[in-house]
């Protein structure tokens, strides 16, 4: 008999082998006892869970391909919880045995008759118990994760970068660099320039290994850091511990981080190419955001609407951003632009104030809510009903500030931009356009005359983030060019 000899354990905190180790050993004894030959090596799986339907174990797939191609007559196990706990994932193994002819299925608690009916309506009970089993673990786990979450309480897992082990005392050694990068972005630096400099110090991550930008906009986007507990993704109340950073301040973070000009490429865009105007450029004709897509060539297009036969315009990735590069970029160096723009976010300042001043009178109405829900005086239905529409306020409050801005983005470039261009981040050269521009217009193409770079910039509009004159009375048009106000340009683009 070549006896098959499955071991298995769920959590191995240790990292070593010694839980597994133990079952193959007391299977190897029963093995040895009954004469019959273990095939080489044991099918172990360490450190695998069998309670989630579908995880993968890789010793158990041995297991079975080994059982339907004939190399195996009996399966051997310290108990029968250690090869399923899943009544789904019992039958497709009861098939492999009988479609093989193996009968036998040993245990150290007693050998178990696969032909025999009555045996196998218990090999199902048991199964079955231990599926009942799993789902009570479970369900006690997520009431006692959700008790502490309401208690603002942290339930364990990793240490967060930032906190101490246990997430509730602050690492002031970590927690700078949080700050740090919360202002830089608010500055209008990007994910990629704290990445680098934080891998050119040596700032470690939690696990010893190089940051990232998703790891760092993953950490950055956790309610943890303004002391705000979460759980299963939404805000449920205040922390016990100190929040890193003010909330009115992460709020304008996660604001600008989840602006769409920073969100991940789509699907339909060819792998390796970065689109630098992804979340920059307009449909000219209905106002929508182009996506980025490889149509023939890397684009940027107007997604096809429902019944209709094509998006409104489609334009060359490459032309659009070598426009964006001759026509609008050297405005970047200008002082007179830099000025410009400095004062125009000057003027935000009492709007930004205006805003927060609202949001704090929203907070004050959240706090009264919940002071409600916990005297009694409301129902929960409600008290999620009314702060969420409060939250929804504040969000949008949050979302307008973010898209303000204290300083002028362009005065960090020192007016080199047009020099130094090739040797900017995506980032930072998104930072430069949007500094100048709140989005821009791309027409569809209307007569051929000229040529392709002329026709293309007679489809770009440049929507500016200020309209008033640069000085001496000169003015930029949605094209770029510069004319004086009390005359209407010669060359204007037609």
């Amino acid at each position: 008999m070549r006896a098959a000899i499955y071991a298995r354990i769920s959590s191995n905190r240790e990292g070593d082998a010694r839980g597994v180790q133990v079952q193959v050993k007391d299977c190897r004894k029963l093995c040895a006892a009954r004469g019959w030959e273990v095939i080489e090596p044991p099918y172990v799986d360490n450190d695998i869970s069998a309670a989630t339907p579908g995880k993968k174990r890789p010793q158990h797939e041995r297991l079975l391909a080994d059982i339907h191609s004939g190399k195996v007559d009996a399966v051997v196990v310290w108990d029968v919880d250690r090869l399923y706990r899943q009544p789904r994932e019992l039958e497709p193994f009861v098939d492999a045995c009988e479609a093989a002819g193996i009968t036998t299925l040993g245990s150290v608690g007693g050998d178990m008759d696969l032909n025999d009916e009555n045996a196998l309506f218990m090999l199902r009970m048991k199964v079955n118990m231990a599926a009942m089993e799993v789902a009570k673990i479970r369900k006690r786990s997520r009431r006692r994760k959700q008790a502490l979450a309401e208690e603002g309480k942290n339930h364990g897992g990793p240490r967060p970068f930032g906190f101490e082990p246990g997430g509730i005392v602050i690492r002031e050694s970590e927690a700078v660099y949080i700050r740090q990068a919360a202002d830089t972005l608010l500055e209008g630096g990007s994910l990629y320039q704290i990445v680098r400099d934080w891998n050119l110090q040596g700032v470690p991550t939690v696990s010893g290994t190089h940051w990232t930008r998703g790891h760092l906009r993953q950490i950055l986007l956790a309610p943890r850091l303004a002391g705000i507990r979460q759980y299963q993704g939404k805000e449920i109340g205040k922390a016990v511990w100190d929040p890193i950073i003010e909330e009115q301040k992460w709020r304008r973070v996660v604001a600008l981080l989840k602006d769409p000009a920073r969100q991940l490429p789509s699907l339909n865009e060819k792998p390796g190419r970065l689109y630098l105007l992804r979340g920059v450029l307009r449909c000219g004709v209905c106002g929508k955001t182009l996506t980025a897509m490889y149509k023939h060539t890397p684009s940027y297009g107007c997604r096809q609407m429902p019944g209709e036969d094509s998006g409104h315009v489609f334009i060359a990735a490459e032309l659009a951003e070598e426009c964006v590069r001759v026509r609008l970029v050297p405005l970047a160096d200008d002082p007179r632009m830099r000025n410009l723009l400095s004062t125009t976010a000057e003027s935000q300042v009492e709007e930004i104030k205006a805003l927060i001043t609202e949001n704090a009178a929203d907070e004050a109405k959240l706090d009264e809510w919940a002071d409600m829900f916990n005297s009694g005086e409301t129902t929960r239905p409600e008290y999620v009903k009314q702060t969420a529409a409060i939250r929804k306020r504040i969000d949008g409050r949050l979302a307008r500030i973010g898209t303000m801005r204290g300083q002028s983005t362009l005065d960090e470039f020192g007016g080199s931009v047009v020099e130094d261009w090739d040797i900017f981040s995506p980032e930072d050269k998104r930072a430069v356009i949007l500094a100048l521009v709140d989005h821009i217009k791309v027409d569809p193409v209307i007569n051929r005359f000229g040529s392709i770079a002329e026709r293309t910039v007679r489809r770009m509009r440049f929507q500016w983030r200020s309209t008033a004159m640069l000085e001496d009375g000169q003015m930029i048009d949605e094209y770029g060019n510069v004319y004086r106000a009390e005359i209407l340009p010669a060359e204007s683009v037609k």
